[in-house]
C-alpha cells in the first residue's frame, strides 16, 4: 500500500470519528511528507496549527494511523513550507510506501486516550450511564453484566466505552480488548469467509478476547448471518464470564430484522439510556472544554452558548473551535457579539434535502407498510401508527405546512394534527414509539449531514 493510499484510508476513517467542521479545519490541511523507520513526519500550516493539533487531535490521529497500518508510528508534525502547485511538475514523486501492512487484518480500534472517566462531564442526563461503566471498569472478573449503551449520536456512549477500556487497561494493562463497530465485525467475518480463515476469526472474538466492546449494533439489522455469528460468540464469551459493551441509537427489541436470540442476547444485561444534556451540564462541558483547549472565555459567552446550542455535545465542541478560529484569524478576544456571530451557522441552519416523500418511503420501509396504505383510509392499528409517525416527522423535518402534509396523506388539517399530538404523547411517556422516532430521526440527519 503506497502513502497515499494509506493516507487517504486514515483520513477516511477521521472523517467518520471526527464531526466534519472540525475535520475540514483542522485535519484536512494536513499533509503526509515521509516515512523514516518508525516515524511519520506529517505537514502542517503553521506552528499555531500544530500546537493546536497536538493539544487536541493528536490522540485521535495516532488510533487512526495505528488502526490503518496494524503498528505502532511516532508522529513528527513539521511545519510545511512547500506548496504543491510550486512543486516541479518534472520531478516524479516517488512511490514510498508503508513496510508490511497487511491487506486486511483486523484487530479493533485503538482506544483514544482523552476518552476517561475524568473527561466525561457527569449530569442528570448521563448519570446512571456513568455509574454503570464505572462499575463495569472498576469491578472485579466476576462483574460480567453485559452493558448496553442507548443515546442519538453526540451525547457520549462512546466516550463512556472507551473509558472503560482504558481505565481497565491502565489497571489491567493484559487485558485484551476488542474495540469496533458492528460494522468492522461484519468485514472481518466477510473477510474470514473469503479466506477460509472463519476458524481464526472465531478465536480471534471468542478466545483471545477478555473484553468486547460492539458500537451500532444497529447495523446488524437485516444481516442474518452475522447476527447468527454474533449471538455465538456472545455465549461464548458469557460462559467464560467475559465482559461485552454494546451501544446503539436504539433499543435491541426496536431493531428491525433483527434474530429473537440475538435481540434477547442484547438486552440480557443494563440497558442504560443517555439523553441530551441539560443547562447546567451543557455550561459544565463548555467549560471543561474551554479548558482542555485553553481558550479564555467568559461566563456570559459559555452561558449564551448554552442556552441556544441545544443538540449533541459535538455542536457544543463545535462552537468553540469556531470561536477560537475567529479569534485568531481576526486577532479579537472572544466576546458576546463574537459568540452570536459564531454560532448563526448552527442555530440558522435549515436544510431541505428531507422531503415528504423521502419520510414515507423511510418510515415504509421501517414499518414495513406499503405507502399506500399509509395513504389509505385504514384505521388498522399498525397502520394508523406508521401514518402517525410520517406525519410528526414531516412536520419536524421539512417546512411544509400542516396542509401539504395532510395532503399527502389524504388527511385533513385537524387529522395530521391529531396524529402528531398522539406522537407527542408517546415520546412524553418514553414508550417504545419515543425509541422509534429517534432511530428514524437519526436516520434523517444523516441524510442532512450528506447534504
Amino acid at each position: 500500500m503506497t502513502v497515499e493510499e494509506t493516507w487517504e484510508e486514515v483520513l477516511t476513517l477521521l472523517r467518520e470519528r471526527i464531526p466534519l467542521n472540525v475535520f475540514n479545519i483542522w485535519i484536512r490541511p494536513i499533509r503526509l511528507i515521509e516515512i523514516k523507520e518508525n516515524t511519520v513526519s506529517l505537514g502542517c500550516p503553521n506552528k499555531f496549527f500544530i500546537n493546536w493539533v497536538k493539544n487536541n487531535y493528536l490522540d485521535v490521529i495516532q488510533s487512526t494511523l495505528d488502526t490503518i497500518t496494524q503498528r505502532h508510528y511516532q508522529i513528527d508534525l513539521k511545519v510545511d513550507v512547500v506548496k504543491r502547485e510550486y512543486q516541479d511538475s518534472t520531478k516524479k514523486d516517488e512511490q514510498l510506501s508503508f513496510p508490511n501492512i497487511p491487506i486486511y487484518s483486523y484487530t479493533g480500534r485503538r482506544l483514544m486516550k482523552s476518552f476517561t472517566f475524568d473527561q466525561f462531564v457527569v449530569g442528570a442526563s448521563n448519570n446512571l450511564a456513568h455509574s454503570a461503566a464505572w462499575a463495569l471498569a472498576t469491578g472485579n472478573d466476576n462483574y460480567t453484566l453485559p452493558l448496553y449503551f442507548i443515546s442519538n449520536t453526540g451525547l457520549g456512549k462512546s466516550h463512556l466505552t472507551q473509558a472503560i477500556g482504558n481505565h481497565i487497561l491502565r489497571y489491567r494493562p493484559n487485558t485484551k480488548i476488542l474495540y469496533l463497530t458492528t460494522e468492522e465485525f461484519t468485514n472481518d467475518m466477510v473477510y474470514s469467509l473469503k479466506r477460509n480463515q472463519i476458524e481464526s476469526f472465531k478465536d480471534k472474538y471468542r478466545k483471545n478476547c477478555d473484553i468486547l466492546m460492539l458500537e451500532e449494533v444497529h447495523f446488524l439489522s437485516g444481516k442474518q448471518k452475522i447476527q447468527t455469528e454474533l449471538t455465538y460468540t456472545l455465549d461464548a464469551l458469557a460462559s467464560d464470564n467475559k465482559k461485552v459493551v454494546f451501544t446503539s441509537s436504539h433499543l435491541p427489541e426496536d431493531i428491525p430484522n433483527l434474530s429473537g436470540r440475538l435481540k434477547s442476547r442484547l438486552a440480557s444485561g443494563l440497558i442504560t439510556r443517555i439523553d441530551t444534556p441539560d443547562y447546567e451540564t451543557r455550561v459544565r462541558i463548555l467549560k471543561k472544554k474551554a479548558s482542555n483547549y485553553h481558550i479564555t472565555v467568559s461566563d456570559d459567552v459559555i452561558q449564551y452558548l448554552a442556552e441556544h446550542i441545544k443538540g449533541d455535545i459535538r455542536q457544543l465542541e463545535s462552537s468553540l473551535i469556531g470561536l477560537l478560529a475567529r479569534s485568531t484569524l481576526l486577532n479579537e478576544p472572544v466576546d458576546l457579539p463574537m459568540a452570536k456571530e459564531a454560532i448563526k451557522g448552527i442555530l440558522g441552519k435549515k436544510e431541505t434535502v428531507v422531503s415528504i416523500d423521502t419520510i414515507q418511503a423511510l418510515t415504509s420501509n421501517y414499518y414495513k407498510i406499503p405507502i399506500e396504505e399509509m395513504k389509505s383510509k385504514s384505521r388498522r392499528k399498525a397502520i394508523v401508527l406508521c401514518r402517525d409517525v410520517a406525519m410528526y416527522l414531516c412536520r419536524n423535518y421539512t417546512e411544509q405546512s400542516l396542509e401539504a402534509i395532510g395532503k399527502a396523506f389524504n388527511r385533513n388539517h385537524s387529522t395530521v394534527l391529531h396524529g402528531i399530538d398522539t406522537i407527542e404523547q408517546e415520546i412524553k411517556r418514553k414508550s417504545k414509539v419515543y425509541y422509534q422516532i429517534e432511530f428514524l430521526s437519526k436516520q434523517l440527519r444523516n441524510m442532512e449531514s450528506r447534504s
